[in-house]
C-alpha cells in the first residue's frame, strides 16, 4: 500500500497548501509584528531635537514613527521586511518635518 496512491493525503496536502497563507498570516506575522513594535518603541529616545528622525510608515505600523537618528536604518528595514502574505492594503504616509525631543523621547513639534 503504497501512500502517494491514496486520494486522501493528495487532498490533504492540497488543503495544506491552500491554508497555508493564512495559517501564516495568523501565528508567525503577529509575532512579528510585536517585535518590530517593541524595537521601534525602544529606538525612540533622544537628548536633543537633533537626535530625532522620521522612518516612513505605513498602515501596519502608523504613519508617525520616530526614532532616535541612530536607529533609522535598523528600524527601516525591520518595517521593510514585514510582509504578510494576505496584506490587501497598501499605502504611504507623508513624514512631519519638525521634531522635537521631550522626555527623552521623539515627536512632533
Amino acid at each position: 500500500m503504497n501512500i502517494l496512491k491514496k486520494w486522501w493525503f493528495w487532498a490533504i496536502i492540497v488543503i495544506l497548501i491552500l491554508l497555508f497563507p493564512f495559517i501564516y498570516d495568523f501565528t508567525f506575522i503577529p509575532l512579528q509584528k510585536n517585535y518590530i513594535l517593541g524595537e521601534i518603541e525602544e529606538a525612540n529616545y533622544c537628548d536633543v531635537d537633533s537626535d530625532c528622525a522620521a522612518v516612513l510608515g505605513n498602515f501596519r505600523f502608523g504613519c508617525n514613527i520616530y526614532v532616535n537618528l541612530n536607529e533609522v536604518e535598523r528600524i527601516s528595514g525591520l518595517i521593510s521586511s514585514y510582509k504578510p502574505k494576505m496584506s490587501f492594503r497598501n499605502y504611504m504616509c507623508q513624514i512631519s518635518k519638525d521634531l522635537i525631543c521631550v522626555n527623552g523621547k521623539c515627536g512632533v513639534g
